[in-house]
């Protein structure tokens, strides 16, 4: 078997040439057929491809049948954008209106599925802090994520889209009243150009859920630009720590929060990873009520877990502004850290502390 490409409905068919040795056949029957840009009029990042069609065709005794009767399938002709070297892919859906007024904050993580990476010592958790609100008539705030054993680091610093619930998110029901759903654009591992869904629910306090409620759902997907979900990595999208709050309902649809108390623990640098053991590292949490007001006066513990499973804990108060800063001393190997306040706890951090 061979990959070739094809001009379509070129006559005769205009043979490009070999598909570059990356091109592969996946066990899932997934074809990758890999074009060097200079078999294609030097085609870049950002451009349109339109009319792009996948065939493929039977062959007998090395022959291959490009007649449209010996066609097995054929794909939908689409436009797709070059977004690298690697790929190609729909572009990004455009973003819907920004609504009149809301917020969605919160900070957490979810237990992952073990990753078999031959690492003794494996952190599965799948972190997450997001903040998107409407200010201005204009949207802003941030969204990271951090999967420790897969090496994925997600900085987007664009809210490009908000909106209540009521659809579907991850293939489950949302609430109109408790459910959001936002896009997002910046970097993955680094790399500019990526964009992402994140959809979920605030369920009430705590986020992981009690008897009475529930945990909250967050869920992540790569529109662009990356390769990555959270359902992949995860057996749901119930958060297992944190908690999401919708400080303001996402107008009209959403409803406005009775909660009372502190209800979201944001702890950063949230994508820190490798520090110097011995020397400090100042990680700082910082604590909000239902409308966004600053908690000042709250006694909060910043908690650590090493690889061996030692613990420690530490206490600091929150400023007027929210703020508690810890200032810890970095430990060898891995470490995770985490804050709590009462019932409500942050997200994580893993710190590899090396020489």
């Amino acid at each position: 078997t061979n990959l070739t490409a094809v001009v379509a409905n070129a006559l005769p068919p205009v043979r490009l040439g070999d598909a570059e040795p990356e091109s592969r056949f996946d066990p899932d029957g997934t074809i990758t057929l890999v074009i060097d840009t200079g078999k294609i009029g030097g085609a870049m990042a950002g451009d349109l491809i339109g009319g792009l069609i996948a065939r493929t065709y039977p062959v007998r005794q090395n022959e291959t049948l490009r007649s449209d009767s010996a066609s097995d399938s054929v794909t939908v002709a689409l436009t797709y954008q070059l977004v690298g070297n690697a790929f190609c892919q729909n572009p990004p859906p455009p973003p819907p209106p920004v609504p009149d007024s809301g917020r969605v904050h919160g900070s957490g993580f979810l237990e992952a599925l073990p990753f078999d990476d031959g690492d003794a010592n494996d952190t599965e958790h799948v972190n997450f802090t997001l903040d998107a609100r409407v200010a201005n008539g204009d949207l802003t705030g941030k969204l990271k994520l951090h999967d420790f054993e897969m090496g994925i680091k997600i900085d987007a610093d664009q809210i490009t889209g908000l909106a209540a619930g009521g659809g579907s998110c991850n293939g489950v029901a949302s609430s109109i009243e408790g459910g959001f759903e936002l896009t997002a654009s910046g970097t993955f591992n680094g790399t500019p150009g990526a964009h992402f869904r994140v959809c979920g629910e605030d369920n009430g306090n705590p986020g992981k859920g009690n008897t009475a409620h529930g945990p909250d759902r967050f869920y992540l997907e790569c529109l662009s630009g990356c390769n990555y979900d959270t359902a992949s990595r995860t057996p749901d999208d119930g958060i297992d720590g944190g908690n999401i709050h919708l400080h303001e309902p996402i107008a009209p649809a959403t409803a406005a929060s009775t909660a009372t108390g502190p209800q979201v623990i944001d702890l950063q640098p949230a994508l820190l990873t490798d520090v110097v053991a011995g020397q400090p590292v100042v990680l700082s949490a910082v604590v909000e009520a239902p409308a966004g007001e600053a908690v000042g006066g709250l006694q909060m513990t910043l908690h650590h877990r090493r690889a061996d499973g030692s613990t420690g804990a530490t206490t600091a108060t929150a400023d007027a502004l929210g703020i508690a800063v810890f200032v810890v001393t970095a430990l060898p190997g891995q470490t995770t850290y985490w804050v709590e306040a009462g019932e409500l706890d942050s997200n994580r951090i893993t710190l590899t502390g090396g020489l």
